[in-house]
């Protein structure tokens, strides 16, 4: 079987070195909070080009504090992209935000910034937008800050899916997750940095909201027992997991770059395929999370493949105005064709850092095979 992804793989290449971390972390009986927090913390945020990072539980949460600590909150309007995972919408809706659907682009499907830039010039009055990274490709950060220089508004990045992605502002190349006003991560198990169960981070180069944000994070408390904010809540990154995401922190960069060399050979193997292969945007270096194909048959491509012990997966199988828990925010007259277009096409090849190459030829084989 080709799984899609492959974690116990990455466990297994640093067994060692992740033994010893989990063994030092039990030791020092630090298991919240302590240095393990603070260096992955410092770590991660000279990766990212952050000057602050502050470590909560999850993805989702990153994404709820950071717009928290950007002053996002009941009635305010925050444009995200109609085709993304559940939690990006989620967290607008826990803050008491309204979620204003965009359609994405056709090329890469992150959020469309000639529709938004529409919206903004007929006046509608969003105060924050959540550009989405999917499937490790940077959405366009340059045209957005373009757009928020005659009308400003709070940028939150949805980075759950690109760590260590680049994208070309101002003349240069710059990570993800530290060019809008925050970046959010999330360290599930199956991302391209990820923890042995859930974690995130927000990063920011912005120190009051990097103080908002730990303050919310843990309970409102400025010191013990201090209790600043009433809706501060409990999202702290655990020590074990800070010390195993250190070690894979350190292979991240190589681990990319074999997933762009997978991805460089579904793309020169699979031009004959009756499908629409990844294509990066100019300026931009995407990671590859997933490797997504937009294919007509998608379902029953997807069951050949696993008749052939290939798994292949479908992300996501509905736009965002399609789930029944969203479909309220889709707005009377609005349509969102690409990203309807998207939810019944996209298939999403198994790509990992460790994938052998026999196992990357045999899924294009399949493929060709029909």
């Amino acid at each position: 079987m080709i799984p899609p992804v492959d974690p116990a793989g990455e466990y297994k290449a640093l067994e060692r070195e992740i033994d010893a971390a989990v063994k030092r972390v039990l030791a020092s009986g630090q298991f919240v909070g302590g240095s393990e927090i603070g260096d992955f913390e410092a770590e991660l945020g000279e990766f990212v080009g952050a000057e602050h990072v502050v470590g909560v539980g999850n993805g989702t949460d990153a994404l709820e504090i950071a717009l928290a600590a950007c002053g996002i909150g009941p009635g305010d309007r925050v444009a995200v992209p109609a085709f993304t995972f559940a939690a990006t919408v989620e967290a607008v809706v826990r803050v008491g935000a309204i979620p204003v659907l965009v359609d994405v682009l056709d090329s890469n499907l992150t959020i469309d910034t000639q529709a938004l830039a529409a919206r903004l010039r007929d006046g509608d009055p969003v105060k924050g937008v959540i550009p989405v990274h999917l499937y490790g490709h940077p959405a366009d950060m340059e045209a957005l800050l373009e757009l928020r220089a005659d009308r400003p508004f709070v940028i939150i990045e949805d980075a759950a899916q690109s760590h260590g992605a680049r994208c070309q502002v101002g003349g240069s190349r710059r990570r993800v997750g530290a060019i809008g006003d925050a970046g959010c991560f999330s360290f599930y198990p199956t991302k391209n940095l990820g923890a042995a169960g859930d974690a995130g981070a927000v990063a920011t180069n912005d120190e009051a909201v990097a103080q908002k944000a730990r303050l919310i994070a843990n309970h409102g408390d400025i010191s013990k027992y201090e209790h600043t904010l009433a809706d501060g809540r409990n999202s702290r990154l655990d020590a074990i997991q800070a010390a195993i995401l250190r070690i894979k922190l350190r292979h991240l960069d190589d681990w990319n770059a074999a997933r762009r060399r997978i991805a460089a050979t579904y793309t020169n193997q699979l031009a004959e395929l009756a499908a629409r292969l990844p294509v990066e945007r100019a300026g931009a270096e995407s990671v590859f999370h997933q490797y997504t194909i937009r294919i007509a048959d998608r379902d029953a491509v997807q069951a050949r493949l696993r008749e052939r012990e290939i798994v292949a997966g479908i992300h996501y199988p509905r736009a965002i105005h399609q789930q029944p828990g969203f479909a309220q925010f889709s707005e009377e007259g609005a349509s969102y064709p690409i990203a309807e277009a998207a939810a019944a096409e996209v298939l999403c090849l198994p790509i990992y850092p460790l994938m052998k190459d026999r196992d990357v030829n045999r899924v294009i084989k399949a493929l060709l095979a029909g």
